[in-house]
């Protein structure tokens, strides 16, 4: 409930171009797919310009860790233990920002 108070009247807007655009998704998934998206956004922003490459690079581009060790000069397993902190410190935002 609380999700869609902050975007009064979005549902109405996405029920309207429902007819054009036909969605799987509910009118309240999709702004909670807002909030998150947005969310994610405000944490890479806050990172390192490095991590924040790094992290892009392997969960949006899915390029294997082994690449992004090659890239960086690490070694694959410092770049797992970097993932797995980057992954740990976003859940712990998202968490904090009472999306999950």
């Amino acid at each position: 409930d609380h999700t869609l108070k902050r975007y009064n009247g979005i549902d109405v807007i996405f029920e309207e171009l429902s007819e054009c655009i036909p969605s799987k998704d509910t009118v309240e998934q999709t702004v909670e797919n807002i909030e998150l998206s947005q969310a994610v956004n405000r944490w890479l922003a806050g990172l390192k310009k490095k991590d924040r490459v790094l992290f892009v690079a392997r969960y949006w581009y899915g390029i294997s860790i082994k690449e992004l060790a090659e890239r960086s000069g690490k070694g694959v397993n410092g770049m797992t233990q970097l993932m797995y902190r980057l992954r740990r410190d976003l859940k712990k935002f998202l968490e904090k920002e009472d999306l999950i």
